[in-house]
């Protein structure tokens, strides 16, 4: 039996599939099954696919076209591993990532899911680095706002999912990893680790890169499971322009702000009855985020001194102590653009 099996759904793969399935052949840890399954792709992905002479490769057929969600629930009733390892078919897992986060995992009981920083690529250039929260506290407090893991970086215990029931949702593909782990955390710790472990390709079809139809509703949807607990203490217009600041949907206005400050300060008056999320670590957060849309915003200094008047956090130090930053900040650039 593994102790690994590696899920890649693929579909008309074939620009880069072939670095894909040999960054995994290469890995130093070689304890696991490949399960690659082909979702009806039109072009030459089966034929380099089938190239292949490796007897840990498991190639699946889809009879119809399923789409990510499907793929990847049929992947995982197929794995005899221990751990599930996901991967797309067009990034390249650098060739210790096994080996790391086995250790990691075998070290770690509690842990449900980890993932890894990431190395942005085009074509063979290097673009950046991309650093994920790394402790379950911090992640619970950002997936608030976004996925805050990496899928195709993915390890995931496979028991966690089959004694839970937790599978992809179809009505969230292309979110479909985001809705997973906010249910998941529930059963178990989500962490990152801090090593690159994946080059991760940015192409022009990507879906990440085109925001598909539904995606504003769809994380809408995502926010009302993983926010469940404490939805009944908000005003319905505080919601949503939450919600439309986590899509970039959000218009900067003094009452949006208003009402996403309020969205704040209610949110953290209610975890301190329920302890969900770490309070030091949300209030943190939130000022931080809140700082960011006050400054990012055309306001004025009258109007930011409203929102610190009627929006939220009068009650919360480190609130106010972001707030007296921000009217700071504005004092000074005020007075500088005076003196020109």
């Amino acid at each position: 039996m593994p102790k690994i099996s590696v899920l890649m759904p693929v579909y008309n793969g074939e620009k880069y599939v072939k670095e894909a399935i040999e960054s995994i052949l290469n890995q130093t840890c070689t304890d696991f099954e490949f399960i690659i399954i082909n979702d009806c792709s039109t072009d030459s992905t089966k034929e380099i696919i089938k190239s292949y002479d490796d007897s840990r490769i498991v190639y699946v057929e889809n009879e119809v076209n399923s789409g990510i969600s499907d793929t990847l629930n049929k992947g995982i009733l197929l794995a005899k591993g221990e751990y599930l390892a996901r991967m797309d078919a067009d990034d390249i897992s650098l060739p210790k990532r096994f080996e790391i986060q086995l250790e990691f995992m075998n070290s770690n009981p509690d842990v449900a899911v980890c993932g890894s920083n990431l190395i942005l690529f085009e074509k063979d250039k290097d673009i950046s680095n991309t650093e994920h929260p790394l402790d379950f506290e911090s992640i619970l407090c950002n997936m608030i706002f976004s996925c805050s893991l990496s899928h195709p970086s993915v390890f995931i215990r496979k028991e966690i999912l089959i004694k839970n029931n937790l599978k992809y949702e179809k009505e969230f593909d292309r979110q479909e990893d985001y809705h997973l782990w906010v249910r998941l955390v529930r059963y178990g710790r989500i962490v990152n680790i801090p090593e690159f472990l994946l080059r991760y390709r940015v192409h022009s079809n990507q879906i990440t890169q085109n925001r598909h139809e539904g995606f504003s509703e769809g994380h809408k949807k995502i926010k009302d499971v993983y926010l469940k607990d404490f939805l009944d203490g908000f005003e319905q217009s505080q919601y949503e322009q939450y919600c439309r600041f986590c899509t970039e949907d959000f218009e900067a206005t003094k009452d949006n702000i208003i009402k996403l400050g309020k969205f704040f300060d209610n949110l953290i008056m209610q975890n301190k009855k329920i302890r969900f999320f770490e309070q030091d670590k949300m209030e943190h957060l939130f000022g931080i985020i809140f700082r960011k849309a006050l400054l990012n915003s055309s306001l004025n200094k009258n109007e930011i001194k409203e929102c610190r008047r009627k929006a939220l956090l009068t009650h919360n130090i480190k609130f106010r102590l972001l707030f007296l930053k921000v009217s700071f900040k504005y004092r000074y650039n005020f007075r500088m653009k005076g003196l020109k």
